[in-house]
């Protein structure tokens, strides 16, 4: 037998006795750092994700109702009477034109049952976000009943029934985002996975938060720079999973900071900055993960050994000695 495997077969064996004596922990090396919810102050609390959910869909309702205007001001020029004909006539834009224009809840309904028979997917998308907006809006203890029965399609929602509950409403908005996620609208598919993660926020098992951030990844995969950041915080807080993935964060992250995503922007700063002293830029990183970075072989070197780190974007925490946390060492001490 050769020396390098005789080497090999004594170093698995001490790997293996170190793994079952007491005070030592043995890590598969196949993943990254694990990581739970249970410590996990970095992470977003419910309200919070709420309020963003609350931003991205009103900036998509916003961009779908600018579309439509700047659509009806080119082709019929303010003539609503063209406007109708061309919408019962079944043209798909001027049905989605007229529900947003409508004025009453009744009138709304009429126009949107008209779409949906013809599987106007984006009059779908439309109310579906509409429902989602209020549902979230209603979450909200402080706010008075009257100011979110303002708006005629909340009213087509039957919001004046007092006797519907909370929770009928957030069915229904999940029922109707699936139509337009499952043709493929991203928008859609980002915000049925964050609705997901909000209504499942506090689950006893990361598993149940792997449906909602499938839907997101699938928002990602299409370039929504909303769902890439959020889907690289899960995983840089092991939401759904029972590791904490740093490559696979910064990797999402980055592609929205790339994008723009102001607060991505900020994440991949934090990211890049040095574990030991907090320094901006730095260029070194630990050779065996690849994931702490160093603006000096000094910083990396006391890290190494001494921990006492300030920086961010490394599993485990930065304030312990990084031998312990590296995800590419073998056995914990």
């Amino acid at each position: 037998m050769s020396g390098k495997k005789a080497r090999g077969r004594a170093n698995r064996a001490k790997r293996g006795a170190a793994a079952v004596q007491p005070g030592t922990q043995q890590v598969d090396n196949s993943h990254e750092a694990t990581g739970t919810l249970t410590h996990n102050p970095g992470r977003l609390t419910r309200a919070q994700l709420v309020d963003t959910l609350k931003g991205f869909i009103e900036n998509a309702l916003e961009g779908i109702k600018h579309a439509s205007d700047l659509w009806v001001a080119s082709e019929f020029a303010g003539d609503v009477a063209a406007l109708t004909a061309a919408a019962e006539r079944g043209d798909m834009k001027a049905q989605v034109a007229m529900i947003i224009m409508s004025r009453s809840g009744r009138e709304g309904q009429d126009w949107f049952r008209k779409a949906e028979a013809q599987g106007n997917m984006n009059a779908l998308l439309w109310l579906a976000l509409f429902i989602v907006y209020q549902y979230l809006c209603a979450m909200d203890e402080g706010l008075e009943r009257e100011a979110i029965q303002v708006e005629a399609m909340y009213q087509y929602l039957c919001a004046m029934d007092e006797g519907l509950k909370r929770e009928a409403v957030k069915e229904r908005a999940m029922t109707q985002l699936r139509v337009p996620a499952d043709c493929g609208s991203s928008t859609a598919q980002h915000a049925l996975g964050m609705l997901m993660y909000v209504s499942q926020y506090s689950a006893d098992t990361k598993s149940d938060l792997l449906d909602a951030a499938r839907w997101i990844r699938k928002a990602a995969m299409q370039g929504v720079m909303d769902a890439q950041y959020e889907l690289g915080e899960m995983f840089r807080h092991g939401v759904f999973c029972d590791h904490i993935y740093m490559r696979f964060a910064r990797k999402y992250i980055r592609r929205a900071s790339v994008q723009g995503h102001v607060e991505a922007i900020a994440r991949m700063k934090d990211l890049r900055s040095c574990v030991m002293c907090g320094a901006d830029s730095a260029s070194l990183a630990c050779s065996l993960c690849r994931q702490a970075r160093y603006c000096s072989s000094t910083c990396s070197g006391k890290h190494w050994c001494e921990g006492g780190g300030v920086g961010g974007g490394l599993s485990g925490g930065a304030g312990a000695r990084h031998k312990v946390t590296c995800p590419r060492t073998h056995t914990r001490v």
